[in-house]
């Protein structure tokens, strides 16, 4: 199979919201530009495949499903990134990577990009996937209960980017196709790069005392914050 960026890409999506049956493979994803990205995958592979009335994408090739699983595992606790993905170049890494972050990442209030798995494997495999592209990604695990369902929980696995060095280095190398994500993304470290002016929460007592320590008065401490 040629590893073309839509095979890539095709792997990403996978990885992220794909699980294997006994002869088919699942994709779900209700974005048109992400559907539009999984359709050209499937075509040029020259793959058939029905559309669910759910609306996920069933894939029936025994050899895809067979390959996918070996590969990346068959159900969300199970899954890692393909073992080749060392031997990727920078830029063939990226593709990748920005298939399974457009299907699972999110960008958060504060402009970190999160992405949650629930399998171990597949958390450090993007944290390592990531430094190779000099973007430092926090783990941390926590417990998730179920809703709507009589399950009780489990435990999930967050791979965190923060900080602007890493976001721009994540923005460089990996990115969003997700038009949305992106434009998220990028409204954020605009905003956060035109603030120059830390802020930090004093409650009144603490700035008072402060005042008083250095003999200011309070008319002269507005004056000195402008």
């Amino acid at each position: 199979m040629p590893l073309s960026h839509s095979v890539l890409a095709l792997f990403g999506y996978y990885v992220a919201e794909g699980n294997a049956q006994k002869r088919f493979i699942i994709i779900s994803n209700r974005h048109r530009v992400i559907r539009r990205n999984i359709e050209a995958a499937l075509n040029e592979l020259g793959l058939p495949f029905l559309v669910r009335p759910s609306s996920d994408y069933q894939v029936s090739s025994v050899a895809l499903r067979s390959l996918l699983a070996k590969l990346c595992g068959c159900k969300a606790a199970c899954k890692r990134l393909p073992e080749f993905w060392p031997d990727l170049s920078d830029l063939s890494l990226g593709v990748l990577l920005r298939a399974y972050f457009d299907g699972d990442g999110t960008v958060g209030s504060c402009g970190e990009v999160i992405a949650t798995t629930a399998s171990e494997d597949l958390a450090s495999d993007l944290a390592y996937a990531l430094k190779r592209l000099g973007i430092h990604a926090r783990l941390r695990k926590r417990w998730r209960r179920a809703t709507n369902t009589a399950h009780a929980g489990g435990l999930y696995f967050d791979v965190v980017i923060s900080g602007q060095t890493d976001l721009r280095r994540y923005v460089e190398h990996v990115g969003f196709d997700h038009p949305e994500k992106r434009a998220r993304l990028e409204g954020l470290m605009h905003r956060r790069a035109n603030t120059n002016v830390d802020v930090v929460a004093l409650d009144p007592a603490t700035l008072r005392a402060l005042r008083v320590d250095v003999g200011l008065s309070r008319r002269a401490l507005a004056r000195l914050s402008g």
